[in-house]
């Protein structure tokens, strides 16, 4: 269950998309909300002075926390604990620093913030975040407030899995949320049937259609027969749940997938490491968090 939830701010409106969805998560969850703002040198250089740019950072951080709490008193939650974080330094490495030494328990933060950026890729912030912190991270696509849609209750929530323990390290936190939500959760996953005929052995009494049409059909029996094993457990969480085998490109089938049915929220594991080089998430879910509007919660194994 969250205790603590983070949202990073950068005084754009773009930036603030996801605190209609962690105010309301806080209240469901009765966790701590965090605003924090890191302010680069170059723009806070009199910050450790109390000058006018420490001013303006905390009046605009204190504003928007007091704005948070009424509207989640509003909406009917007692005392609503909302705080505000003013750090200095690099958001890069001062938002994970922050996350892992409070600690909190989730990050929700948007893809872009003052770079106005509307088409769905990875800023540079929210690929280091997750890179370097073990805390989940719940991307949201960035819209300006008045044009965020609606993506609380998560009532439709995916996961994606593959068979392997790692990617079952999602689900203790797909039964949070579902939980939280009342959600329906769907598990998916995709196959890949066999690629090319060169190396099907010759001495096969089956012709090569044949051959990759019991390969196909094994695969979606153990696939359906793997879902609802972790079907069973969710279930067993109270949630209501379904589940998908396709076959198939992973990346464009879940992708057309997720389009198709229009979930509220997307969740996987990843593999995601703090070292340098590009984000690596493996090419799916690059091409998932590309290729969707969809919120992603994106939870690093351990």
């Amino acid at each position: 269950m969250y205790r603590k939830i983070l949202v990073p701010l950068d005084g754009s409106d773009l930036a603030e998309a996801p605190l209609d969805y962690a105010q309301r998560l806080a209240a469901k969850a009765g966790a701590e909300l965090i605003l924090l703002h890191v302010c680069v040198p170059r723009e806070c250089h009199s910050l450790a002075h109390g000058g006018d740019s420490d001013t303006e950072h905390r009046l605009y951080l204190e504003g928007k926390a007091e704005d948070v709490r009424r509207s989640m008193a509003r909406s009917g939650c007692e005392n609503p604990v909302v705080r505000s974080v003013l750090l200095t330094g690099e958001p890069s490495y001062e938002i994970p620093r922050y996350a892992d030494e409070s600690p909190v328990d989730l990050i929700a933060m948007a893809t872009h913030g003052r770079s106005g950026v509307r088409h769905w890729v990875m800023g540079s912030v929210a690929i280091h975040v997750h890179r370097c912190s073990r805390v989940p991270i719940r991307l949201v696509r960035s819209f300006p407030a008045k044009d965020s849609p609606p993506n609380w209750p998560e009532r439709r929530i995916l996961v994606l899995l593959d068979g392997s323990d790692l990617a079952e390290q999602v689900v203790p936190y797909v039964i949070d949320h579902g939980k939280m939500g009342h959600a329906t959760v769907t598990l998916i996953r995709v196959n890949e049937p066999p690629h090319g005929s060169a190396a099907y052995p010759k001495s096969m009494p089956l012709s090569w259609e044949e051959y990759s049409r019991r390969v196909t059909n094994q695969q979606l029996q153990q696939s359906r027969s793997y879902l609802q094993g972790i079907a069973r457990q969710l279930r067993l969480a109270g949630l209501a749940v379904r589940t998908c085998s396709l076959l198939g490109n992973p990346a464009s089938e879940i992708v057309e997938y997720i389009e198709r049915h229009r979930f509220n929220l997307t969740a996987m594991t990843t593999s995601a490491v703090c070292a340098g080089g590009v984000w690596p998430i493996g090419s799916v879910a690059s091409s998932i968090i590309n290729g969707t509007s969809t919120p992603i919660l994106l939870v690093k194994h351990h």
